[in-house]
């Protein structure tokens, strides 16, 4: 089990998870809060494994009510479900809170400039033009 922190700062609504020596940092704006981020994720991710809420809650193993609420972000999942999502999904449980679509600007080109540095060969050479054409 891999164990991961989240800190909440109210002033600034953002949550930073770490693991490792990664820092992940979400920023949620002035209406989003993490269980609203967490259950868009999780219907985000349902949505993309073509499962619906009734399917997804048996193998979760909740009431398709209580999955509901959690996509509306008006319910938490437990500890144990955020494992059993996690599992369904074949992710870790930190990528439930990774939104990429709330990241800062500065944070976003911080992850670009780190996907772009794994690149190689034709897909660089394929990235180049891409961003030449922009």
């Amino acid at each position: 089990m891999t164990y991961f922190y989240i800190f909440v700062n109210i002033y600034c609504k953002i949550i930073a998870l770490k693991e490792c020596d990664k820092i992940y940092i979400i920023y949620s704006g002035s209406k989003m809060n993490i269980k609203k981020l967490l259950g868009a994720k999780i219907r985000e991710l349902r949505k993309e494994n073509k499962l619906s809420q009734e399917q997804f809650s048996e193998l979760v193993g909740l009431n398709p009510r209580q999955i509901v609420r959690i996509e509306n972000g008006e319910s938490f999942p437990t500890a144990e479900n955020l494992e059993k999502i996690a599992a369904i999904f074949k992710i870790r449980v930190q990528e439930l809170f990774i939104n990429d679509c709330y990241m800062s600007e500065d944070n976003l080109k911080a992850a670009i400039i780190d996907k772009i540095s794994s690149l190689t060969g034709e897909k660089l050479k394929a990235l180049y033009l891409i961003l030449m054409n922009l």
